[in-house]
């Protein structure tokens, strides 16, 4: 997780962070290692109200529905920015919310001006593929970078990001939702990480 951060993303302290799908185990992971790691500004994004509303505990800023029509979202997007793009993007989605993200990010006048944007994809929650605008590629600072087992960290980094989470775990975090149940219901419960709930089994 922390490699997302320090290694494909270069996060630097006071910068901005997005989570993409924030309400999932790895999403609530991911807001809390950003503020550890001194971001200046973390937006949670994702469907379910219930954990989303926890989110600003774990060290969000704003928190943002992704269940809404597009033009409202990119809407909620920019007003949760706060009046910049984000510095960094960590996308556990892909697909069509990570299009309307992207959307908000050109500009369509002539004036010069620098930003970078640093997408991290991680996972593919919403779909595989996503329509990636060329304009948009000319007019903001967009990166996209992916993480995954064919960019891994070498071991000193891998040993540094271990030390930091076990500083979050002294600091008594990290603080995650979810919700027990026995595994006599894991077929019951297994699409409902889909929904937003998350869950963890026992005998």
């Amino acid at each position: 997780m922390d490699g997302y951060l320090e290694w494909r993303a270069k996060l630097r302290p006071g910068e901005s962070v997005l989570v993409l799908c924030a309400t999932g185990v790895a999403g609530q992971l991911a807001v809390q290692l950003a503020r550890h790691l001194g971001a200046g500004r973390v937006v949670a994004a994702g469907r379910n109200p219930r954990v989303l509303a926890g989110l600003p505990a774990l060290g969000a800023d704003a928190v943002v529905r992704l269940d809404q029509p597009d033009d409202a979202l990119r809407g909620a997007l920019r007003e949760a920015a706060g009046g910049a793009d984000h510095d960094v993007v960590l996308d556990y989605l892909w697909g069509h919310p990570t299009e309307v993200l992207i959307s908000t990010l050109g500009s369509a006048d002539m004036e010069l001006r620098f930003s970078r944007t640093r997408l991290v994809q991680i996972g593919v929650m919403a779909a595989p593929v996503l329509s990636l605008s060329a304009e948009v590629l000319r007019s903001s600072g967009l990166e996209i970078v992916g993480s995954g087992t064919g960019n891994a960290p070498p071991a000193e980094v891998l040993a540094r990001q271990l030390g930091r989470v076990l500083d979050l775990l002294a600091d008594g975090g990290p603080r995650l939702e979810v919700s027990r149940v026995p595994l006599t219901r894991v077929r019951e419960v297994w699409d409902l990480d889909q929904r937003g709930r998350r869950t963890v089994l026992v005998p």
